[in-house]
């Protein structure tokens, strides 16, 4: 028995980055990942429970950054 698997993925991904933040977007099959990763010298404390309040962290530190997260 013989199997053949064809693939055709087209993937397009876009990153950009300021000191200590990163923004990635990863576009797939009508899909697209963000990934959005920051430093912070202190561990930020929060609720893993609570969304709103880690909405709130990203927005804190991505307000001020260019590119397309202002959008958002």
């Amino acid at each position: 028995m013989r199997v053949t698997f064809e693939a055709r993925r087209i993937c397009q991904s876009q990153m950009y980055n300021e000191l200590g933040k990163t923004v990635m977007l990863n576009a797939y099959d009508n899909k697209t990942d963000i990934l959005l990763g920051f430093y912070s010298e202190q561990e930020i404390p929060y609720d893993y429970r609570n969304e709103e309040q880690q909405r709130d962290i990203i927005y804190k530190q991505f307000s001020e950054v260019g590119w397309r997260t202002r959008r958002y």
